[in-house]
C-alpha cells in the first residue's frame, strides 16, 4: 500500500522558487575592465564601497566611496538580460550575463564589471 500526498505549501515553496530572480542577493564588485585602454582593475569583493544588495521588493542598496551609508535605490528586471537600475535619480538601463549561478558581468559599451555572489 503506497500513500502520497502534496501540501499547499510545497506549491508555494516551488513557485517562489520559480519567481524569484537570480539577481536578488549582496554582490561583491571583484573586477573592472576598462574596454578602451584595457586597463583591469581588481577589486575586493567584501569591501563594502565594492558592494550592492538586490532585495525581492524591487529595492537596491549600495555603498559608495563618497557616502557614509548605504543609498538606496529601485532595480527592475526588463528583458533580454538587461536591468533598469535607479541610483541618485540617475536611471541606467544595465546588460547583466550571469556567467555562473554566482557570477555576473555589467556590460557597458567601453567597460564591464565582474561581480560574484557574496551572501
Amino acid at each position: 500500500m503506497c500513500i502520497s500526498s502534496c501540501s499547499k505549501d510545497d506549491e508555494t515553496i516551488d513557485s517562489i522558487t520559480k519567481d524569484t530572480d537570480i539577481i536578488i542577493g549582496t554582490w561583491g564588485k571583484y573586477k573592472d575592465v576598462n574596454l578602451e585602454d584595457k586597463c583591469i582593475l581588481e577589486c575586493d569583493p567584501y569591501d563594502l564601497k565594492n558592494q550592492v544588495q538586490f532585495l525581492e521588493n524591487g529595492t537596491l542598496l549600495a555603498f559608495f566611496e563618497r557616502e557614509t551609508s548605504y543609498v538606496d535605490g529601485t532595480w527592475e528586471k526588463m528583458n533580454n538580460g538587461t536591468y533598469k537600475m535607479v541610483c541618485f535619480g540617475i536611471t541606467e538601463i544595465i546588460d547583466i550575463d550571469f556567467t555562473k549561478e554566482d557570477e555576473m558581468v555589467y556590460r557597458y559599451p567601453d567597460a564591464e564589471y565582474y561581480w560574484v555572489r557574496i551572501r
